[in-house]
């Protein structure tokens, strides 16, 4: 028989391994119950200006218990939120401040931040919230227009990633102008590198001081068009190009709307990385192969295959695979094409498979002479 010390003892065990995940999960006390009592937890700050600088508030509040409470730490749900708070422990009966300091920079409109004040070894929680509304400072037309195009021309953007175009519809996407000088000036656009499918809709003569848009149109409803599409336009102000050019680039692909996806191919890589290590210049090519798949349920057509420099692939455009097929191909790397170091290179495909109709196949080496 075991004795009583060492019974009790057992039984104090497994009470204790029982309610500690009651323990555990006990919530911290907030509110009315607990020690540190605050006057108000809340408080608005109206309307803010942006470029007026931080504004703050005092929160006061008295320990309502019997034995001193320090607070343990203070969170903000925003960095724009800094608080400052007594790092000693308050006497039972004592009032204290805790200050709130708001930096509107970078916060324009509406704005809502709580404060949480965790008190008494964490026993303790309350939480302040903060509100008001920033007013934005006025911006430079610089911060607005970061593109300095010259002879006063300035634009809000450069590059147009179109993503994907359906065949079928047109797409447009807005750079907006601003010209900064006191008289007017002529543009015009010189295509560097075009597609022969984007469309560009601005004005001539851009008057003094005057703002308005330029439109980018890449528009696939009179032709079709798969895979990359690029174009690099180059503005003219007054008879002088522009050092800056403006990049557009869209990728053609298949319109899909109304598309069944259970009745449609899927096509699946048995892989879309290849790493050829270290490896020297030479004319040979190195290569490696793969296998596309066409896991669907209907005929999967390669609509555009392109490649990076030094790369070709057996892989072409107007290939297709009945479902369930599978077609293995070849890609070749040129050493001789690029400089020693590091090169990464790619194969672009656009196939007919609504999920993804874009893919790209990496390769990679470390090229030694």
């Amino acid at each position: 028989m075991r004795p009583p010390n060492i019974i009790f003892t057992t039984l104090a065990t497994a009470l204790a391994t029982l309610l500690a995940p009651i323990a555990s999960n006990a919530q911290p006390l907030t509110g009315e119950d607990q020690p540190l009592r605050f006057a108000v937890t809340e408080w608005s700050f109206g309307d803010v200006r942006e470029e007026g600088g931080v504004v703050a508030h005092t929160f006061e509040f008295t320990n309502r218990g019997t034995t001193p409470v320090a607070i343990d730490r203070v969170a903000t749900s925003c960095g724009c939120t800094t608080p400052d708070y007594p790092k000693t422990p308050v006497a039972p009966g004592a009032s204290a401040r805790l200050d709130v300091v708001f930096d509107p920079r970078g916060m324009p409109g509406e704005f809502s931040k709580i404060v949480t004040v965790i008190s008494g070894g964490g026993k303790f929680r309350e939480y302040l919230t903060v509100t008001g509304r920033v007013i934005p400072r006025p911006r430079t037309v610089e911060e607005d227009y970061p593109n300095d195009m010259g002879g006063g021309l300035r634009l809000s953007t450069t590059l147009l990633s179109f993503r994907t175009v359906a065949q079928g519809s047109v797409v447009s996407m807005v750079t907006r102008w601003a010209n900064t000088s006191t008289e007017p000036v002529t543009l015009a656009m010189q295509n560097d590198e075009q597609s022969g499918l984007l469309e560009i809709h601005a004005p001539e003569t851009l008057c003094g001081g005057c703002r308005g848009d330029i439109t980018f149109t890449y528009d696939l409803s009179r032709r079709t068009a798969y895979g990359p599409m690029v174009d690099v336009v180059r503005p003219v102000v007054d008879g002088t190009p522009a050092k800056a050019t403006i990049y557009a680039s869209a990728t053609g692909v298949d319109n899909f709307v109304g598309a069944d996806a259970a009745a449609a191919p899927k096509l699946f890589f048995d892989a879309m990385f290849h790493n050829f290590g270290e490896v020297r210049q030479r004319t040979v090519p190195y290569t490696f192969r793969l296998t596309a798949s066409n896991e669907g349920s209907s005929e999967l057509h390669i609509r555009a295959v392109t490649t990076s420099a030094g790369l070709q692939t057996s892989l072409r455009e107007g290939m297709t695979l009945a479902p369930g097929a599978s077609l293995p191909f070849e890609v070749m790397f040129y050493s001789n094409r690029h400089e020693p170091g590091e090169v990464q290179a790619t194969i672009g495909i656009v196939v007919d498979d609504p999920m993804r109709p874009t893919r790209e196949i990496r390769v990679a080496a470390i090229l030694r002479k």
